[in-house]
């Protein structure tokens, strides 16, 4: 995949707060074409490679970014998936291997809301974040409300696939049975739904606000 630097991505508002590169807008619906196939597998009736990660099918939702209004909350199935693939920004959507490079020692900085804690083996469904608009996002700059409080900030040497976190199905009786995380490996990733995916942190040093605002 093509590296993006900033110039490369769009960004949107909502008054003057800049919205994340991964949250959803009210444009983009969900696709619920789904049917069963043989072995209790999930799919879409008219499938492409694109609506797989790892064998789990991925929730399609429209493309229509900035169109309608933002939910800064809210995270799009396939925008998450693209920025966590090429690990780019969650807030901007631009890469952050150059920034990993010239001020984190070529670690990942990552951003979750909290009472998710970060340490080395976690998994995460945030992508990570550079390190300015991670400081927008702590003073709610881009609109993300859901992240007052404590938020954890944490880098990492290295990032792995781990699974997803999707509405998970009984295989037989073909009912959901609740949301889960699962790896990769799991015998129900295929009857689950994918909603994001899933990450694992190695080398994962947790930071401070006072740490991410003076790193220069």
């Amino acid at each position: 995949m093509v590296e993006l630097v900033e110039a490369d991505v769009e960004q949107f508002y909502q008054g003057r707060r800049r919205m994340p590169y991964i949250a959803p807008w009210s444009e983009e619906r969900p696709d619920r074409a789904l049917t069963w196939l043989r072995g209790g597998r999930l799919a879409y009736t008219d499938e492409t490679e694109q609506d797989r990660v790892r064998g789990a099918l991925l929730l399609r939702q429209g493309s229509a970014r900035g169109r309608g209004y933002a939910n800064p909350a809210g995270v799009h199935p396939q925008r998450q998936r693209e920025v966590m693939d090429r690990l780019g920004c969650q807030v901007c959507g631009a890469d952050t291997g150059r920034e990993a490079a010239d001020l984190w020692n070529g670690r990942r900085l990552f951003l979750v809301a909290e009472g998710t804690p970060l340490h080395d083996g976690a998994e995460t469904a945030s992508p990570p974040v550079h390190r300015a608009c991670a400081i927008e996002a702590l003073t709610e700059e881009i609109g993300c409300k859901h992240l007052r409080g404590a938020p954890a900030l944490a880098l990492a040497e290295q990032v792995t696939p781990w699974g997803v976190h999707g509405l998970v199905h009984d295989p037989v009786t073909r009912e959901p049975c609740g949301r889960h995380a699962l790896p990769y490996d799991h015998h129900l990733i295929r009857a689950t739904i994918a909603f994001r995916v899933i990450v694992r942190l190695h080398a994962c040093t947790p930071i401070t606000p006072d740490e991410l605002r003076t790193a220069a």
